[in-house]
Formats: C-alpha cells, structure tokens, sequence
C-alpha cells in the first residue's frame, strides 16, 4: 500500500458538472484542487507551478486544447513525466557543478489519474501511457470513494 499523497491535484476536466464536483469532494477530502477545464489552462498551471506543487493529476481524456501536446489526458501525462525528467536530470546536473550541496532534490513522480466515459478511450490512453509509471485508469462513472482511495494511497485499479 502506498503512502497517503500530500500536496495539491491537478484537475483538468471539460465536463462544467462533473469537474466542479471532483474539485468540491477533494477539498472534502482535505485536499485543494486547481481546476483546468482546457489543455491551455492545464498547461498555463503547470508552468505557473512548480511540479513537486502537484501530488496527483486527474486527467479527462479527451478536451478541448489549442496546443496538440495538450490535447489529451495521455498527452498531459506524457509532458509531465517529461517535465519530472529533466527537472530531475537539471538537479543533479546543478548539484554535481555544486560540490557543496551533497544530494540533488528529486522531484517525486506525480500519481497521474486518466479518466473518460468510453472504454475505447480508456483502452487508449493504457495504450499510449504503459510505459509512464504510475498511471490509473479510471472510468466513468466512478464512485468518489475511488478518488479518496487515490488520495489515501490504498486505491487497487482492476486488471482490465
């Protein structure tokens, strides 16, 4: 079983009913969720923050974006896990120019949640993300109980 998660969620879902609704049950979970509901608004977040600001990212599949990078929950995903990489390698770049400091600061991965209402999309995005760690499949509906469980690091996903 994994540790409880500690820091804020990332939230991007285009569903005006349903994202609102995981945003309100993760402050009633004890958590605060920034709400994108655009590709645009998830990437403005992500570069308005730092990425050790983020525990856990929930991510619909499909939603509107200018930017095909960010045109997906899978593609979303991939950047983050970009964005650990080099924050990572930058680190212990800085760190081995920088005798004094005697271990670089690991930026530790962000649980990524991707969520849709079709199985073909789900099926997707396991597709284009197996090799990204960490990611949940979630689909929809979900119980809020699922999220929480997420959040307290006891969550089981079911083998498809």
């Amino acid at each position: 079983m994994a540790p409880p998660l500690e820091g804020r969620v990332l939230l991007v879902e285009d569903d005006p009913a349903l994202g609102p609704l995981i945003k309100m049950a993760c402050d009633d979970f004890g958590y605060t969720a920034d709400l994108a509901t655009t590709g645009d608004q998830a990437q403005a977040l992500l570069e308005k923050n730092d990425l050790d600001t983020y525990c856990l990212a929930w991510l619909d599949q499909n939603f509107p974006s200018s930017i095909p990078a960010y045109g997906s929950g899978a593609s979303i995903a991939r950047q983050i896990r970009t964005l650990e990489q080099e924050a990572n390698e930058s680190n212990t770049n800085r760190t081995r120019s920088n005798s004094t400091e005697p271990n670089p600061t690991k930026i530790q991965r962000m649980t990524l949640v991707i969520s849709s209402g079709y199985t073909s999309h789900i099926t997707e995005a396991r597709t284009d993300t197996k090799n990204l760690n960490a990611i949940l499949h979630i689909p929809k509906p979900f119980r809020l109980e699922a999220l929480q469980s997420i959040l307290k690091g006891t969550y089981q996903e079911p083998q498809p």
